[in-house]
């Protein structure tokens, strides 16, 4: 591209595009945050972000038409926009390229719907770049995770940029909360700006600013509520407001609380952060519904641990369990475990990532899946959590 007969550096065209693409009607709400950190041409073989600052390659954009240029910013931005390198780091500490895959499909997926329906604004670059549809993967309403998991582990290629992982990774908990609320901050001025100047807003934003309420709330809600006006008398528990006043009272006891089973999916696609996660809330749920028992099933293609703990065992749950498994994803083997050994529990609680081998089972008992992607169970309750 020529200016006054001189052809425009690395950095010129960076930032001329930057404007075109913070002007154009299909992205005006992602303005904001194109604008948040640095934005520098350097020695990199094609682009990355940390999660805030993107360098662009000098030698990789000097391939690219003007069209590319603005597709690799989008691109770029959608990964501060979907905070991939904070949000997904457990993917790449168990499989660096797929995780580079999988965030690389969910975005340039979305960026050829835009490119289809305006073809002079931008162009996915000709030098490549991975979709959905080269695995026959539909990403549509799909997160990083469920992407990931439909990859195979042994990918070959290369993907469409640079992540740097490494320098996301060192940020404090304290600043992946502040660089959050930057990015929320910017999502929602860009979503007003659009608003303003009859654009409309876009839906994957407003996704993203959907107030969440936390998972572990609504888990302890559902279980306080199953449990509400289920009691029975007894005096080995007294009712400890009216002992206050001198009067010996029965307290309650859960009477459909006899034994819960919590059913945890330890497949291969679920790594340690996620099972942490999982053990820790199981501990919650026993001290928080003290049933008679807990019983913990670790499956994958088959119950492969089975664990029951009695009250005064709760406590020490998280350290002497041992889970188990590793392998594919087929969680009709609990209901037919508890069938063949005739466990017959008040609740069953599923903990899985909801990619599953087979179907969701036939089950004889209220069951509650807490699962970590958008799928949603089509028999008993499903709560999404978010890890």
């Amino acid at each position: 591209m020529l200016i006054f007969g001189q052809a425009l550096t690395a950095a010129q065209r960076l930032e001329r595009n930057i404007q075109i693409v913070m002007g154009h009607e299909s992205v005006l709400a992602m303005g904001p945050t194109i604008m948040l950190g640095t934005k520098s041409i350097g020695n990199v073989p094609t682009a990355q972000t940390d999660g805030l600052n993107e360098m662009y390659g000098e030698e990789f954009v000097g391939k690219l038409n003007d069209l590319e240029f603005r597709y690799l910013i989008l691109h770029e931005c959608g990964h501060k926009m979907y905070r991939h390198m904070t949000a997904w780091q457990h993917l790449y500490e168990e499989n660096h390229h797929k995780a580079n895959i999988a965030c690389d499909i969910i975005l340039n997926d979305w960026l050829n719907t835009i490119a289809a329906k305006y073809p002079d604004f931008i162009m996915m670059p000709r030098l490549g770049g991975v979709t959905g549809p080269q695995f026959n993967i539909d990403s549509t309403d799909k997160d990083v995770h469920e992407v990931y998991a439909l990859l195979p582990d042994d990918l070959q290629g290369d993907g469409f940029d640079e992540h740097d992982w490494e320098s996301a990774k060192e940020l404090t908990p304290q600043e992946q909360q502040e660089l959050a609320k930057q990015i929320d901050e910017a999502l929602r001025q860009g979503q007003l700006l659009a608003s303003k100047v009859g654009s409309g807003g876009d839906r994957r934003i407003d996704e993203l600013l959907q107030p969440k309420v936390d998972w572990r709330t609504q888990l302890a809600s559902y279980l306080l509520s199953y449990g509400k006006g289920r009691g029975l008398p007894t005096w080995r528990k007294p009712n400890r407001k009216m002992l206050t006043h001198g009067v010996y009272l029965p307290g309650q006891i859960a009477e459909a609380m006899g034994e819960i089973v919590v059913a945890v999916d330890t497949s291969g696609s679920i790594d340690n952060n996620m099972l942490k996660t999982f053990l820790t809330e199981i501990v919650s749920i026993a001290h928080l519904m003290q049933p008679e028992a807990l019983r913990l099933l670790y499956w994958d293609t088959a119950v492969c641990a089975d664990e029951k703990y009695e009250q005064e065992a709760y406590d020490d749950m998280a350290e002497s369990t041992k889970p188990a498994g590793g392998g594919g994803t087929m969680v009709e083997c609990v209901p037919k475990y508890m069938s063949d050994f005739g466990i017959s529990p008040q609740l069953v609680v599923v903990f899985t990532d909801g990619v599953l081998g087979g179907s969701w089972g036939t089950w004889n008992c209220p069951v509650l899946w807490c699962i970590t992607t958008k799928k949603k169970a089509p028999i008993g309750s499903t709560l999404h959590i978010d890890l």
